[in-house]
């Protein structure tokens, strides 16, 4: 189906032949034609008929396409069809009009009016035919570009996800190898929690974009399974407004840094500690942090792991480079923040 700027530009095309009929109008009448409103209709029906015949010159256009070493064969082409489309266009007028009823002596000046008028005419079309080429030419290079830039974005989500997930399944294993030595009973508990987690997470995982409410559902299940890793030494807190659980965000996008946060934080502590997921509506896009607490002697300093690094290329291949991820130690507290523009689901 053509683009509507195309129509656009063609209804563009032809309405301008009504200033150029008024104009050869006035021109006709002043070298001594028919009469001023006689003449009216003669020449905006052969006006009418020569617009067709100079929008035909887009196909000699496109099979004459602007070269630079071209420059005489197309030049030489297009000044011959302009004296032979014309010619026609002043001989069919002339039949028309029996000789357009004038005296003699006006015969020479009105046909070099409608002749010299035809040519320039002609020539003005064949160069909005090849501004209009250039113009299609640009829009479809862009069009296949964003294809491209599209398919360049998915083939890198894929990826990503397909190195997320062993990442998944490395961690949840570790954990569940870690609990089988210390409490065989809970370990059979997590089995049931894991295959659950595991099921969804697969699941959740193959789609393009979920919501937050359905993220937040997938951390759900993962700390359920950390709980009984911890007991009380996991405090789980949530700051998740509902005007925030209908964004979307690619799948997966929490669940590292909520394992983050529990690999380097909680499991570090004696005494436990607390992983606590917020949410906002800020700046036209949504903001997530992951905050944890940490013991900053043992651990003064933390590299991003796989994990985050997965994160921040899925992010920034979902959402573009606008979008971003920082971590940040204060005292003794850990937070992975990351932003994301537009994320409101329908």
């Amino acid at each position: 189906m053509e683009d509507r700027w195309l129509q656009r530009a063609r209804r563009g095309f032809f309405l301008a032949w009504i200033p150029a009929s008024a104009g050869l109008w006035v021109a006709l009448s002043l070298a001594g034609g028919r009469g001023f409103l006689q003449s009216a209709p003669w020449v905006l029906g052969l006006c009418l008929l020569y617009a067709w015949l100079c929008y035909s010159a887009r196909y000699l256009c496109r099979v004459l396409p602007l070269r630079r070493e071209r420059l005489s064969r197309w030049l030489l082409t297009h000044i011959l069809a302009a004296l032979l489309v014309s010619a026609l266009w002043t001989a069919v007028a002339w039949l028309l009009d029996e000789g357009w009823n004038t005296p003699a002596r006006d015969w020479l000046g009105v046909g070099l009016v409608w002749f010299g008028s035809g040519v320039l005419l002609y020539l003005v079309s064949v160069g909005f035919h090849y501004l209009l080429l250039s113009l299609e030419e640009t829009r479809l290079a862009e069009q296949a570009a964003h294809r491209s830039a599209l398919l360049q974005r998915d083939a890198e989500v894929r990826a990503l996800r397909a190195q997320l997930n062993p990442h998944f399944l490395f961690n949840s294993l570790t954990a569940l190898a870690s609990l089988l030595e210390e409490d065989p009973a809970r370990a059979r508990d997590m089995c049931i929690l894991l295959a659950e987690f595991l099921r969804s997470a697969l699941q959740h995982g193959g789609r393009a974009a979920v919501s937050l409410e359905e993220e937040m559902a997938l951390a759900h299940q993962y700390l359920a399974i950390e709980k009984i890793r911890f007991g009380e030494r996991l405090a789980v807190e949530e700051d998740i407004p509902a005007e925030c659980r209908a964004a979307r965000l690619p799948p997966l996008l929490l669940q590292p840094l909520v394992e983050n946060a529990i690999k380097h934080g909680v499991s570090q502590l004696l005494e436990g500690g607390f992983v606590k997921l917020a949410a906002r509506r800020e700046q036209g896009g949504l903001s997530l942090s992951v905050e944890n607490r940490f013991d900053p002697e043992a651990a003064p300093s933390r590299p991003a792991g796989m994990g985050l690094r997965l994160t921040e290329q899925r992010l920034r291949a979902f959402a573009g480079d606008e979008a971003w991820l920082r971590v940040t130690a204060r005292g003794d507290r850990f937070t992975s923040s990351l932003w994301l523009p537009d994320t409101e689901g329908a």
